[in-house]
């Protein structure tokens, strides 16, 4: 999922809409649409206060949910296996 699809899933579980959620990160609630339909990207400041309100890691926005440990931990796994099959 893109980084506007991941804002959208988070808040919706976060259980705020659009208009409010806009106000508590000081934008407009057509920039924050714009956002979510990946018209408009997004700045890192702007980044930090969504996932800051939304009480969840950066990463989540950036990687569809999964932390970045899990992430590096599957390339990992992975990276071990193939090596073990190439012995």
């Amino acid at each position: 999922m893109s980084i506007g699809e991941n804002l959208k899933v988070l808040r919706k579980k976060a259980k705020k809409n659009q208009t409010k959620f806009a106000k508590d990160i000081g934008i407009s609630r057509t920039y924050l649409s714009d956002l979510e339909h990946n018209r408009k990207s997004l700045s890192i400041d702007t980044i930090e206060k969504i996932a800051k309100k939304l009480n969840v890691p950066v990463t989540d926005l950036l990687y569809s949910g999964k932390s970045l440990d899990a992430m590096f931990s599957n390339s990992l796994d992975n990276m071990k296996k193939m090596r073990a099959m190439m012995k």
